[in-house]
């Protein structure tokens, strides 16, 4: 009776990490897969970047995309959340609040 206890104590304790591990797995999994978008926007917009400033991105001249950066600047991609107790569910690298 002994070891049955202690092993439903186990596994009270394994069963909530377990379920947060394939959670941030599932998450960094969808991160990897936006890779292959993150490189489409980049080169769309360095192909069609009209070299326009705008306040916010969007349409400019032209049809042409605008983007707050400056012009000629690199795409920089990030990641991090919000919120400090989503953290358990991001992915180690993108571990910081912002």
């Amino acid at each position: 009776m002994i070891v049955v206890a202690i092993i439903g104590i186990l596994a009270s304790v394994a069963l909530p990490a377990y379920q947060d591990y394939t959670t941030r797995a599932k998450v960094t999994e969808g991160l990897s897969l936006a890779s292959a978008a993150k490189t489409a926007v980049t080169e769309t917009f360095a192909t069609r970047n009209s070299g326009a400033v705008a306040a916010y991105g969007g349409i400019g001249a032209a049809g042409k995309p605008t983007s707050p950066m400056a012009a000629g600047a690199p795409t920089v991609w990030g990641c991090g959340v919000s919120a400090a107790q989503a953290l358990k569910y991001v992915p180690a690298n993108c571990r910081y609040v912002y």
